[in-house]
């Protein structure tokens, strides 16, 4: 049964030049670590699709007060993307400058 469905949307634009302490506040240690490996133009679509897809999960569970460190969304290489609820799925696309993130929870 679906629980709630997210979706968000955002300009990568929005990313560029961010600081250290906007972006921890965003991404767990996990996530941070991820990131740290990237080039500028790969953390930038990084930052911006975890952004998105967090936000997309704040709305599937239908806004309940939830941090940007209660989910975290992590590559796998074997699963794709993971999202740390068991009950959720998640999709992010990026296309030029635009990123969405949408989510269905169970």
């Amino acid at each position: 049964m679906i629980k709630g469905i997210g979706v968000d949307v955002t300009m990568l634009t929005r990313f560029i030049a961010k600081d250290d302490a906007f972006i921890k506040r965003i991404l767990t240690p996990n996530e941070y670590q991820q990131f740290s490996t990237l080039n500028d133009i790969r953390q930038v679509e990084y930052l911006a699709g975890r952004f998105c897809g967090k936000e997309a999960y704040y709305k599937a569970c239908k806004n309940r007060q939830i941090s940007y460190h209660d989910v975290e969304l992590l590559d796998d290489k074997e699963k794709g993307l993971t999202i740390s609820d068991p009950h959720a799925h998640i999709s992010i696309s990026h296309d030029g400058d635009y990123v969405i993130a949408f989510v269905v929870v169970e």
